[in-house]
């Protein structure tokens, strides 16, 4: 089939967006062919003003309120600007359609989802039925009601479902995924709470539990086994002093990451984790701080106030996975470098998420204690932290064998992919 392939989020900061895009694009190129593919950023935050991308949904906002405040002053000379994508999938629809005629990208976009077979939508963790509702999801809601209109088979995959642990549930946005949903080729949860989820909604979905697609990266075994022989490849552009003379990874050590929840505060994140690193250091054991994504900036500042050395977010995406799977322990709130770090049999102390994800970590690779500290590590669960840490060094290659045999028996699943 002829695919065209949306949200391959590769070009964004974050390191499971970056390789879980890439590991389901080989798996559904490997007997079909991606004519086009439609990256992360122009689905989340493209606004067709002078071709331009706004960095961010929160400067997309304040982009349009400060475009529309002065239409509202200059109007004969400024017509009231808003965002094409809105939660009336009919108008969006409607809105994309005429951008199609005048707008070359739009163009673009229409005419090969005219040509192609099918469309193939990366799903990730943008299914969060927030309120606010996510422009994202919004967006691929509308692209997949536009391609089943034109009788273009339609898979959302490699998703997660889940409520906000903020906001709760949108309803208005649940219904609307429902309907579309039910419309599809098929849909593929990447983890059993995920399936769980929407299943207590009546439903029509053709729809089935598929193991994410980062977990086919057991292919790079090789890599993980041998590229921190060579430290010096591992540094990214600019190669600052900081990283290169900091990458050793010789004696045991773990890595710490940051978490999608903390992100949204990050005077308060910066505050608990330079407490958390500062219990993690009676440890007889070297630590990293890993920035996983953009909203891990905050361990910048926790790196320099601790002295602890940084793997920076834009470091090349195969050396990071090495690091984690090769790491004594990897604490974080995140779901793709977790799973990197399990490719290596690397034991997870998971922090919670934007969502059920972290918490959906545990049962996906079965641990025995299924225990989520807060996003923010508080000072009474710090304890609790290092005794986990302590029982799975303690553990030692059997429990690494027991993660990595998980990681292989999951990826074997991946395969699925190559034959939608």
């Amino acid at each position: 089939m002829k695919i065209v392939y949306i949200s391959d989020n590769r070009n964004r900061e974050n390191w499971g967006c970056r390789a879980t895009s890439k590991a389901l694009a080989d798996l559904i190129s490997t007997n079909n062919e991606i004519i086009y593919t439609i990256f992360g950023d122009l689905v989340s935050n493209h606004i067709p003003i002078f071709g331009k991308k706004i960095p961010s949904n929160r400067f997309l906002k304040l982009f349009l309120k400060l475009m529309s405040k002065l239409s509202e002053k200059i109007n004969i000379y400024l017509p009231k600007i808003s965002d094409y994508i809105s939660e009336d999938l009919q108008k969006s629809q409607e809105r994309f359609e005429k951008l199609s005629v005048k707008h070359p990208l739009y163009r673009e976009m229409k005419r090969n989802l005219l040509e192609c077979d099918a469309i193939v939508i990366n799903g990730e963790g943008d299914a969060i039925f927030t309120t606010p509702s996510r422009r994202k999801l919004l967006f691929l809601l509308m692209i997949m009601r536009i391609a089943q209109n034109a009788n273009k088979k339609t898979f959302y995959v490699n998703a997660m479902f889940s409520d906000c642990p903020k906001s709760g549930r949108n309803l208005n946005i649940l219904s609307q995924a429902i309907d579309v949903l039910s419309q599809c080729t098929l849909v593929a949860a990447r983890d059993l709470d995920s399936f769980n989820y929407l299943n207590q909604f009546e439903h029509n979905i053709k729809f089935q539990h598929v193991p994410d697609a980062l977990f086919s990266w057991t292919k790079y075994e090789n890599y993980i086994c041998n590229v921190l022989k060579y430290p010096l490849a591992l540094p990214s552009f600019p190669e600052y002093d900081e990283y290169w003379n900091n990458f050793d990874f010789s004696k045991p050590y773990i890595c710490v990451s940051g978490s999608s929840s903390a992100a949204w505060t990050q005077m308060e994140a910066q505050e608990g984790y330079t407490k958390l690193i500062q219990a993690l250091k009676t440890l007889d054991y070297k630590l990293f701080i890993v920035p996983t994504c953009s909203g891990d900036r905050f361990l910048y500042n926790v790196a320099e106030q601790t002295g602890i050395p940084i793997v920076p977010v834009n470091t090349n995406i195969i050396g990071g996975m090495s690091i984690l799977a090769n790491a004594a322990v990897f604490v974080s709130g995140r779901w793709h470098p977790s799973i990197l770090a399990s490719l290596g049999g690397t034991p997870c102390v998971i922090f919670g998420s934007n969502s059920s994800k972290t918490k959906s970590f545990l049962n996906v690779m079965d641990y025995e204690q299924k225990r989520e500290y807060s996003a923010i590590p508080t000072e009474d669960e710090m304890p609790f932290i290092l005794n986990d840490i302590c029982n799975y060094v303690q553990q030692g290659d059997t429990l690494r064998s027991k993660i990595k045999n998980k990681a292989q028996e999951l990826s074997e699943l991946t395969n699925f992919y190559k034959n939608i």
